[in-house]
């Protein structure tokens, strides 16, 4: 969830009165500072990322290794500045430093100083506690992947479409090249899972308001008593359902 959503989700869980807004972020976080002209000129500039450059290989990574127009969200390898694209979720944290960051999450959601009852959830996403540093080459591509982007953003420079396309080029073929130390440098989907719902149970347990079986949530609805959480979670086969509603149609 980027920054300018922060917001919209506070005042949607203070006006619910029942909502909390749990934070959820990946290990290996740290402070990444990318220095960059501005705009070509001898002056140079600075600007600070919550994520390291090895958050953004990787999930540059992940979106290049999705399968031609199966994203729902538009996002895979056959988008054409897919990697430049990321770049830009990227420079949404600029000058965000990590402590900053969980300072807002943790502001989410109540109305002053914070909820107590809730921390920062931290899943794991790097084997290594500090990760192997990057190939210089890969380095070199990402950080003048976001001088590019910040040169747009910061100093509405419009950049043009050529260089756009050859710093795709150069994001691909980098992020292709490197790609053995890429894949060494996460754990499993599995394990990041796992850990996920168990620290979500956890939070869940340290509530005030416990979770309850149906019948005690019957009970609690006719009274029109609070002190129960409920979760749904519905799993839907997609083209079940746009069949079902093209079946309506008819």
């Amino acid at each position: 969830v980027p920054p300018s959503s922060f917001s919209a989700i506070h005042a949607l869980c203070i006006e619910g009165n029942k909502s909390i807004a749990l934070p959820v972020l990946p290990s290996g976080m740290k402070d990444t500072l990318v220095v960059g002209s501005n705009n070509g000129a001898s002056s140079k500039s600075s600007h600070v990322y919550p994520f390291s450059l090895q958050h953004l290989a990787v999930c540059m990574s992940r979106v290049l290794h999705r399968p031609p127009n199966t994203h729902k969200g538009k996002l895979d390898s056959a988008v054409e500045n897919a990697c430049m694209i990321v770049v830009k979720f990227y420079c949404f944290y600029r000058n965000l430093s990590t402590s900053a960051l969980k300072e807002k999450l943790l502001g989410i959601g109540h109305d002053r100083g914070g909820n107590k009852e809730i921390a920062v959830v931290t899943t794991p996403f790097f084997r290594e506690e500090t990760p192997l540093d990057l190939p210089n080459d890969l380095k070199m591509a990402l950080e003048d992947a976001i001088v590019l982007q910040t040169r747009e953003d910061v100093h509405n420079c419009k950049v043009g479409k050529g260089a756009v396309v050859d710093m795709e080029k150069r994001l691909r073929s980098s992020i292709q090249g490197n790609q053995s130390y890429i894949d060494n440098l996460t754990v499993s989907l599995e394990e990041s899972k796992k850990v996920f719902v168990s620290e979500l149970s956890r939070v869940i347990s340290s509530l005030q308001y416990k979770l309850a079986d149906s019948k005690t949530l019957a009970a609690n609805e006719a009274n029109n008593e609070p002190g129960t959480i409920k979760i749904a979670s519905l799993d839907l086969d997609l083209k079940a359902v746009q069949s079902e509603i093209i079946a309506k149609l008819r």
